[in-house]
């Protein structure tokens, strides 16, 4: 039903919005729209505004919004490195070496400072006077709950690197490069040069053969935690070496083996080398000698709204449960979010957050949640979330967090229309039968229509 409210401005919304709905590329697709007065909350457009859809990636402007009030945009995460047992004065530590995981989303991140927290923990350890180890670097992975990733998330989206899994560790984005090698012609076996960064264990089932065509149409099928992972797909043909990226299934082993090879390399042995904590073990006389901080949560929100980082996102999720509840699952988060803008006022009825990052098709949420939360203002979170948003279509006064995943299109986020009005809306597409393109460009034509130049 379209509903229309009369006593605001409405700039040239009905009149566009008829377009997208009589559009015969969007026959039988699901359409909602809401469209708010930023300055009074009250209603300007809607059209199934309280129909409960797919987001898609739209859902992070609602995820990242409440992480900004609930943990503050100067809030950061941590990492330690603790030693455990004695160290004699000629730098023997009878003992481990522990690195103890926080969830911080982005240790070694290629987005922020890759080796700073290298550099950090090597100092550390000069200034401990460490020369031996004799025990292992324990990496400990336990500070999450539950599994690393939703377990609705599609099953082909799993090993590939939009889809890492959120350890208590996580490290490089939990990506990896893989490099493929293809022979001149078209529908042979490609072969694999090799994997960067290099994974403990696991084993690489190749299926990819070469192609006539030239984008990257190979996909990595497995689970975090995993140890052998299948390609299936397409690369182009005569590629000596082609690159596509994954998912690290196992971040703390990964880091575990390239700080101990670091430590090594610098001339400080580790007898034992490396292993991963999953379960509680007795480490005496431990002590901390080193705490990597993440950059403020501020700059992690604009990336993962302007890079649509869907880690960092659901990151965000269980590190709210585990700040509000003692229980870092998405469960747990999901509930302190929905909780939060429920408290706001905002009516949550359906409001279902499976993974925070709009990658499982089981996140459910209506237009109408996602314009009230986008349109949401508060001193302390105000000019992060805005800054997150990013100008759209060549309108410097349209500001989304779009979202795509097969047969979803949405736009979220806040605008300047036509006549003036300053709103917050969301406009989301489901099950649509023409191609992901054509449901950009018809949204993106109705967008650019109603909004100032």
């Amino acid at each position: 039903m379209l509903i229309i409210a009369k006593t605001l401005a409405q700039g040239d919304i009905p009149t566009q919005f008829d377009k997208v709905l009589k559009d015969e590329r969007l026959k039988g697709a699901w359409v909602s729209a809401c469209f708010l007065d930023q300055r009074t909350g009250e209603p300007i457009f809607e059209h199934n505004a309280d129909m409960i859809m797919t987001p898609a990636s739209s859902l992070k402007s609602l995820t990242t919004h409440a992480a900004l009030e609930i943990l503050s945009p100067e809030y950061q995460f941590n990492t330690e490195l603790l030693t455990s047992g004695e160290i004699s004065p000629d730098g023997t530590l009878t003992g481990d070496l522990i690195i103890r995981g926080y969830g911080d989303p982005t240790l070694g991140s290629p987005n922020f400072y890759k080796d700073r927290f290298k550099q950090e923990w090597l100092l550390a350890l000069k200034n401990a006077g460490i020369k031996r180890v004799t025990g292992f670097v324990v990496v400990d992975d336990m500070y999450f709950e539950g599994p690393p990733l939703a377990g609705s998330t599609a099953i082909e989206d799993g090993g590939n690197y939009y889809a890492p899994g959120v350890h208590g560790i996580n490290v490089y984005d939990n990506t990896c490069k893989l490099f493929f090698s293809s022979p001149e012609e078209a529908g042979k076996q490609t072969g694999m040069v090799k994997v960067d960064p290099e994974l403990p264990a696991v084993k690489f089932q190749n299926y990819v053969q070469s192609s006539d065509e030239k984008g990257d149409n190979a996909y990595i099928f497995g689970q975090p935690l995993d140890y052998v992972r299948a390609i299936y797909g397409t690369i182009p043909k005569n590629r000596k070496s082609f690159e596509i990226k994954g998912s690290i299934s196992d971040p703390a082993l990964v880091l575990g083996r390239d700080f101990e090879a670091l430590c090594e390399l610098k001339g400080i042995v580790v007898e034992k080398g490396y292993k991963v904590l999953r379960r509680i073990e007795t480490y005496p006389n431990q002590n901390v000698i080193a705490t990597t901080l993440s950059p403020k949560l501020s700059e992690i929100v604009y990336l993962t709204n302007r890079k649509s980082i869907n880690l960092y996102a659901a990151a965000l999720v269980k590190h709210v449960g585990m700040q509000e509840r003692g229980i870092g699952s998405y469960e747990a988060g999901a509930e302190v979010i929905k909780e939060y803008w429920r408290e706001f006022g905002i009516d949550v009825t359906g409001l279902q957050i499976e993974d925070g990052s709009g990658l499982s098709r089981t996140n459910f949420v209506t237009a109408k949640q996602l314009a009230r939360t986008a349109g949401y203002v508060s001193k302390k979170s105000e000019e992060a979330f805005h800054n997150s948003l990013r100008p759209y279509a060549g309108r410097s006064k349209l500001l989304v967090k779009s979202g795509y995943i097969e047969r979803v299109r949405s736009f979220t986020g806040r605008v300047t229309l036509t006549d003036g009005t300053e709103a917050s809306f969301s406009v989301i597409l489901n099950n649509f039968n023409c191609t992901a393109s054509q449901s950009r460009q018809i949204l993106e034509g109705f967008l650019k229509a109603i909004t100032q130049p």
